[in-house]
């Protein structure tokens, strides 16, 4: 099914466009916002809020963009909303699954956290930056298009980021205990 059969059939209420899309989305949102958020559970109360906005307004959706782009543009902007609201913890439950011998789990799991660590330690703005160009592989210009920010904007948020996240790992703390 193309995207604008998609749309098409979410608009007309079609069960099955709605679980293609959830199939199609929902684990990358679900990572997308575990990452910016750090937290399960918050993060799977925003995807679900998410899709049930794109339910509620798949008919008001212009087209003006990809469907991925305004479905992940709902899921950032209410990632967002959680941050304002909430202190930052970070949670570190997160399961590793794969046939990998048992130093190998133990040695990917504290990449992991170490990584995260990192990553929590930033401003939300670049952290969200960095997870979207590195965990979502979005280009400048989606970056740009889901922000509604100036492309110029993101390429600074996402260098001044990389200096951060490599100062932070070559220093072995954040930035501000190192001043």
């Amino acid at each position: 099914m193309t995207e604008n059969q998609m749309i098409d059939e979410l608009i007309k209420g079609q069960e099955q466009a709605f679980v293609q899309l959830m199939q199609q989305y929902g684990n990358k949102l679900l990572g997308t916002c575990y990452l910016i958020l750090k937290d399960r559970e918050e993060a799977e109360d925003v995807v679900q809020e998410t899709f049930v906005r794109v339910f509620k307004n798949i008919k008001s959706f212009k087209r003006n963009s990809s469907l991925y782009t305004w479905i992940y543009r709902i899921a950032i902007n209410l990632s967002r909303d959680k941050l304002r609201k909430r202190s930052y913890d970070l949670s570190l439950n997160e399961e590793i699954v794969g046939d990998e011998n048992v130093e190998s789990l133990v040695e990917h799991k504290l990449e992991l956290a170490e990584l995260k660590n990192r990553l929590s330690s930033l401003n939300p703005i670049y952290r969200e930056v960095l997870v979207l160009f590195y965990f979502q592989e979005l280009s400048i210009t989606e970056i740009s298009s889901l922000l509604h920010e100036k492309e110029g904007t993101i390429k600074s948020r996402l260098s001044r980021s990389r200096k951060i996240l490599a100062s932070e790992i070559g220093k072995g703390g954040t930035e501000d205990e190192q001043e």
